[in-house]
């Protein structure tokens, strides 16, 4: 059974929703579970993300926020994160995790031209922390260019933060992540 762990900020919208939406699809053919990169333990899923949930027939009232760690990120065969910026969190803090850590939309998006430049950049960000590790400091900054222009070629992958928004902003949030969650089990049934 393949595990997916959804990381987002504080572990109380995005990522619940995701974690929800998903063991509401899939059942008991995956296990999953969600994470913040700087969440607090034991905090409820925001009540805006609870209701936009049960308006889809999901009841979620029993999710307490986690903050990621290296025992989560170990037990994940997949790291979903809401945003860019989650990712390069999540791999920085845990390394151990190269290769296993996407934007949901990323990792959902069949694409072929945006594959190959997702590829591209995650091959230069390996390489980016070798030669950072290595001292090179022209060849990083000749990586940091490349890593950048790639970047900008790309639509964003970022799922955006309802936080402090109405009932309306976690609605549409959920919906697209629902998007996302639909195409990323239609992947898993074709077996990418």
């Amino acid at each position: 059974m393949k595990k997916f762990l959804f990381v987002c900020t504080g572990n109380t919208c995005r990522s619940p929703m995701a974690e929800a939406l998903l063991r509401a699809k899939a059942g008991d053919r995956i296990s999953v579970r969600s994470a913040g990169v700087f969440a607090a333990d034991g905090i409820p899923a925001a009540g805006e993300a609870i209701q936009a949930l049960a308006e889809k027939g999901i009841d979620f009232p029993e999710h307490e926020s986690r903050r990621l760690d290296s025992d989560l990120a170990g037990w994940a065969d997949v790291i979903l994160t809401m945003t860019e910026s989650h990712k390069r969190s999540v791999q920085q803090q845990f390394p151990q995790t190269a290769g296993k850590v996407y934007t949901l939309k990323e990792y959902s998006d069949d694409g072929p031209e945006a594959k190959q430049i997702w590829r591209e950049l995650e091959s230069c960000h390996a390489e980016l922390e070798i030669q950072r590790a290595l001292s090179h400091h022209e060849e990083v900054a000749d990586l940091e260019e490349k890593i950048a222009a790639l970047e900008k070629s790309l639509p964003s992958h970022d799922i955006s933060d309802p936080f402090g928004g109405n009932a309306g902003d976690y609605r549409a949030v959920c919906e697209e992540i629902e998007h996302w969650i639909n195409l990323l089990i239609r992947k898993e049934e074709a077996g990418d």
